[in-house]
């Protein structure tokens, strides 16, 4: 027995197109290049590298090789941009050091001028303890070793006999610094002298002659207006050198 074929054209058609439609959708699809590669992050959006593990992508890290370098990181003094300011050692560095202006050039600064910076601004050392740093005699130095100096009142820093904790004052000067020479009675001199001659009047007048002998004490005259020695009443004058 034979077959019969379906000559109707319509039905034919019809078969043929749903024929193609279904080997069209059981194709596979093409895979589409991403350009990501095998990671998965775009070579150019750099904002999710951070090569050095800081928390910071390079788009924000300034050293994205250097994990203690990134924008949450302590400025610190060491000619690097720690913070990513664009600023090297700026003055609120974590160990900028303190400094202190000296206006009279005498190696002691003033305290109430202080700042702080990675390097010594222009006229400013580390010292801070100038009692007047406008003045250049009075400092800290205690250049004869008495243990005053003149910010403690030292009358004379070039004589250690010349200081606030002097016991006394002598004859004809002020040891104690006190701007007042309070020797007392003459009884506690340490040395007395008798005129040469009866009637010499020697004592009759007594002046200070400076340091004649260099030692860093004032020296004596005193006058015996009636000494004979160079005619009659013609006077003596006595140099005692303490």
């Amino acid at each position: 027995m034979g077959i019969r074929l379906n000559q109707n054209p319509v039905v034919a058609v019809m078969s043929t197109r749903f024929l193609l439609l279904f080997l069209l959708c059981s194709c596979p699809t093409p895979s589409k290049d991403t350009g990501l590669g095998d990671t998965g992050i775009p070579p150019d959006d750099t904002e999710s590298v951070d090569a050095d593990g800081d928390g910071f992508g390079a788009n924000q890290d300034c050293n994205d090789g250097n994990a203690a370098v990134n924008p949450a990181a302590a400025e610190i003094c060491d000619g690097i941009d720690n913070d990513c300011d664009g600023r090297v050692d700026e003055d609120d560095a974590v160990d900028a050091a303190t400094w202190y202006p000296d206006a009279d050039a005498d190696g002691y600064g003033d305290a109430d001028a202080a700042t702080k910076a990675c390097v010594a601004p222009d006229g400013h050392i580390a010292d801070g303890t100038d009692c007047d740093d406008s003045d250049a005699s009075l400092n800290q130095d205690d250049a004869d070793a008495d243990g005053y100096s003149s910010c403690e009142g030292d009358c004379d820093d070039a004589n250690a006999a010349f200081n606030p904790g002097a016991s006394s004052d002598g004859p004809l000067s002020d040891y104690d610094c006190d701007g007042v020479i309070s020797a007392g009675s003459l009884s506690l001199a340490d040395y007395s002298f008798v005129g040469e001659n009866s009637e010499d009047y020697a004592g009759v007048s007594v002046s200070s002659a400076g340091d004649v002998d260099g030692d860093g004490l004032d020296d004596l005259l005193v006058g015996a207006s009636g000494n004979d020695d160079g005619g009659i009443n013609a006077g003596k004058a006595y140099l005692l050198m303490p």
